[in-house]
């Protein structure tokens, strides 16, 4: 006849060997005699009574099965067994550390977990390079290594580090010249600071969507040659990340100039009304003055500065200027000249007044 003892552990070592006693009482620590079963083959401290009668229904101890079959019963076998496992415990396993998805300003709580399945006496768990386990993440914690030490009884430790990734998203930058001169170039950069990397899409006004490839840093660039007026709006960049949109413009200014034009009749007769009016289509407006040229003595004088046997009426604005002559003199009839100036440089245009005879 044969007997089969049932028998399974747990353990948060690693067996190495599977020892079997027999005691006289229950509950009554008996290892201090010999086993009546050892793993270990080359163990000789097994009774002899009981030498090559017990086995191991799983050979492999690492499968935590401690099932016995005994065979060729005798009434000497009745008792009581212990169950004796050694092994070493496995400094490889490491405390689980869980973290649940950080969102910058929403509290989140991190957990730590000790290895192993024994009870006993608690293990002490410890945060290193974090003061608290809940706490409301910040870009400023974003890529901070964390880690949490486990201390057992024995003086020994163990550690798990994480990296904590923590979700948020800064309001796009639009960088490059948004004043150009007409002719060169158009460069913007669209950047957004976020984690994950944003989408990124930079538009025209007028809805025009503009898409463009993003590169490793997380930036949208794009370029126009030879830049026209008709590029002259605003410009949108939005960004895109997990539900949230941010957006960002900014207003591109085309400068250009153009010659300056009269307008009005230069022949006029005597005594009655002298209308002309300069103007000139440029970005940013120029500053537009009337000049009298002092044929005579070579000189140009501000119209206000002219004296005019005549009655005259002076307006001036940005980019367009026009002046007046009251009842036309033979005085009157001298060249007449517009200046313009812009950023630094000036354009002027001659005409030369006229008097028509009757």
């Amino acid at each position: 006849l044969c007997a089969v003892i049932p028998c399974s552990f747990k353990s948060e070592f690693e067996p190495k060997a599977i020892i079997w006693f027999k005691c006289e009482k229950p509950q009554y620590r008996c290892t201090h005699s010999d086993p009546v079963f050892h793993s270990d083959k080359s163990n000789t401290d097994v009774q002899p009574g009981f030498k090559g009668r017990v086995s191991l229904l799983e050979p492999d101890v690492t499968n935590r099965n401690c099932s016995i079959i005994i065979n060729d019963l005798s009434k000497s076998d009745s008792g009581y067994y212990l169950l004796k496992v050694e092994g070493d415990r496995n400094l490889h396993q490491k405390p689980e550390v869980k973290i649940s998805p950080l969102i910058e300003g929403q509290q989140v709580t991190l957990s730590c977990t000790a290895p192993g399945f024994c009870s006993g006496s608690p293990p002490k768990i410890t945060w290193i390079h974090s003061s608290t386990l809940t706490f409301k993440p910040s870009v400023e914690n974003h890529n901070t290594i964390i880690t949490c030490q486990v201390s057992f009884t024995g003086n020994e430790t163990r550690k798990r580090t994480a990296t904590l990734n923590v979700n948020y998203i800064r309001k796009p930058q639009i960088s490059g010249r948004t004043t150009v001169m007409e002719g060169d170039d158009l460069n913007l950069t669209c950047s957004v600071d976020s984690f994950p990397p944003s989408d990124h899409i930079l538009r025209k006004s007028d809805n025009k969507t503009l898409i463009y490839l993003q590169e490793e840093s997380g930036n949208v660039s794009f370029s126009i040659i030879n830049v026209t007026t008709e590029e002259a709006r605003r410009y949108i960049c939005t960004a895109t990340n997990q539900n949230n949109n941010l957006t960002k413009e900014a207003f591109v200014h085309v400068t250009y100039k153009r010659d300056p034009q009269v307008f009005g009749k230069a022949t006029v007769k005597k005594g009655i009304f002298l209308n002309l009016s300069c103007s000139i289509d440029r970005f940013p407006p120029s500053d537009i003055r009337w000049m009298k040229s002092e044929t005579e003595t070579g000189l140009n004088k501000n119209i206000s500065e002219v004296h005019y046997s005549s009655e005259i009426y002076q307006q001036y604005q940005l980019g367009n200027a026009s002046f007046t002559i009251k009842n036309v003199s033979m005085e009157d009839a001298a060249p007449h000249i517009c200046t313009a100036t812009y950023q630094g440089t000036e354009g002027e245009i001659h005409v030369k007044c006229k008097r028509a005879f009757s």
